[in-house]
C-alpha cells in the first residue's frame, strides 16, 4: 500500500511537474509570442516613422542647402557689379580728366614762370644794348653840342659883322688886319658895334701912344670869308656827327627790334600754349562734372540692381526660413508620435503579460 501510494504520489507529482512544465512552456511560448508581437509592432512603428523621418530629414537638408545657397548668393551679389565695365570706363575717364587738370595746372604755372623769366631776360638784354650804345651816343651828343656851340658862335660873329669895328676898319684902315687885327680880340672888340671908332693923327703902329713891334705876332682875326669857311667845316662836321648819332640810334633801334622779335617769337609761342591750356582748363570742370555724373549714374544702377536682387533673395530666405521651421516642427511631431506609439506598444505588451501571469 505504501509503495502504491508512493508510486501514485510520484506519478501525481510527475504529472504535476509535467503540467507545470507544460504551463511554463505554454507561458514562455506566450511570452515569446508577446515579445515578438511587441518587436513586430515596434519595428512597424520604426519602419513607418523611419520613412517619414527620412523624407523630412531629406527635405530639411535640402532646405538648409537652399538657405546656404541663398546666403552665398547674398555675398556674391554684394561683390558683383553688373555694370563693372561701364563704371570702370567712367571712372577711368574721370581719372584722366583729373590727371589732365593737374597737368594743366602745373604746365600753366611753368609757362607763366617761363614767360616772366623770358621778359626779364629780354629786358636785361635790351638794357645791355642800351648800355653798349650809351657811351658812343653820349660822346657823339657831346661832340654835336660842341660843334653846335662853335657854329652858333661863328654865326653870331658873322651876324655881328655889320656895324662892327672890323667893318669900320675895313673901310677906314685897310691894313688894320696886320696891326690891330693881331692884338684885338675878335668877339670882345673887333665884332662889337658899340665902340664908336674914329681916325686919329697918331702913328700907324702905335696904340694909345705906345709903339709895338707886331711882326712876331700872328694874326688873331678871321675875316668873314674865313669865318664862313670855318662855319662850313663845322656844319659838315655837324652833319657827319648827326649822321653818326642817327646811325647809332638806328643801330640801336634795329638791334632792339631784332632782339624784341627774337624774344617776342619765343614769348608768343609760350603765351599761345598758355592760352590754349587755359582755355582747355576752363572747359575741364564741365567735363569733370559730367564724368562724375556718369560714374555716379553707373554706381546708382549697380546699387539699385543689388538692392532689387537682395530684396528678392531675402524674400526667398524668409520663405525658406518658414519652410525650415515647418519642417523642423514636422520632424519634432514625428519623433513625438513615434515615441507615443512605442509607449503604446510597451503598455499593451505589459498588460498582456500581466494577464498571462
Amino acid at each position: 500500500l505504501i509503495e502504491r501510494v508512493d508510486t501514485d504520489f510520484r506519478a501525481f507529482e510527475n504529472a504535476q511537474h509535467a503540467l507545470v512544465n507544460e504551463r511554463e512552456y505554454a507561458t514562455n511560448k506566450q511570452n515569446e509570442s508577446l515579445m515578438q508581437t511587441r518587436r513586430n509592432e515596434e519595428n512597424e512603428v520604426y519602419t513607418r516613422f523611419e520613412k517619414k523621418s527620412q523624407l523630412s530629414a531629406d527635405k530639411l537638408q535640402q532646405l538648409r542647402e537652399e538657405k546656404s545657397q541663398q546666403n552665398n548668393e547674398l555675398l556674391r551679389i554684394a561683390h558683383e557689379d553688373p555694370y563693372k565695365e561701364e563704371h570702370a570706363k567712367a571712372d577711368e575717364e574721370l581719372n584722366k580728366l583729373n590727371t589732365r587738370a593737374q597737368e594743366l595746372k602745373m604746365s600753366i604755372q611753368q609757362l607763366s614762370t617761363q614767360a616772366v623769366s623770358l621778359r626779364q631776360e629780354a629786358g636785361m638784354k635790351l638794357r645791355e644794348l642800351e648800355l653798349a650804345q650809351a657811351q658812343p651816343l653820349a660822346n657823339a651828343q657831346k661832340e654835336k653840342q660842341e660843334i653846335e656851340e662853335q657854329i652858333a658862335r661863328l654865326e653870331s660873329l658873322i651876324e655881328r659883322r655889320k656895324g662892327s669895328l672890323a667893318e669900320w676898319l675895313d673901310r677906314n684902315k685897310p691894313a688894320w688886319k696886320d696891326t690891330i687885327g693881331k692884338i684885338a680880340d675878335e668877339e670882345k672888340i673887333l665884332y662889337r658895334d658899340d665902340l664908336a671908332p674914329q681916325v686919329t693923327n697918331q702913328g700907324e703902329v702905335s696904340l694909345y701912344g705906345v709903339q709895338i713891334d707886331l711882326t712876331a705876332l700872328e694874326r688873331n682875326f678871321r675875316t668873314p670869308e674865313e669865318l664862313k669857311a670855318e662855319l662850313a667845316i663845322y656844319q659838315g662836321a655837324l652833319s657827319q656827327c648827326v649822321k653818326r648819332i642817327n646811325m647809332l640810334h638806328q643801330e640801336l633801334a634795329e638791334q632792339t627790334e631784332a632782339l624784341k622779335k627774337q624774344y617776342n617769337k619765343r614769348l608768343r609761342e609760350i603765351t599761345d600754349r598758355q592760352r590754349l591750356q587755359e582755355s582747355e582748363q576752363l572747359q575741364l570742370p564741365a567735363f569733370i562734372k559730367n564724368a562724375m555724373a556718369q560714374s555716379a549714374s553707373w554706381q546708382k544702377k549697380t546699387d539699385d540692381w543689388r538692392e532689387q536682387r537682395m530684396v528678392e533673395i531675402r524674400m526667398k530666405q524668409n520663405d525658406t526660413a518658414h519652410r525650415l521651421a515647418l519642417c523642423e516642427e514636422e520632424i519634432k511631431k514625428l519623433k513625438a508620435d513615434r515615441a507615443h506609439r512605442l509607449k503604446v506598444c510597451e503598455k499593451s505588451y505589459k498588460e498582456k503579460k500581466l494577464r498571462l501571469e
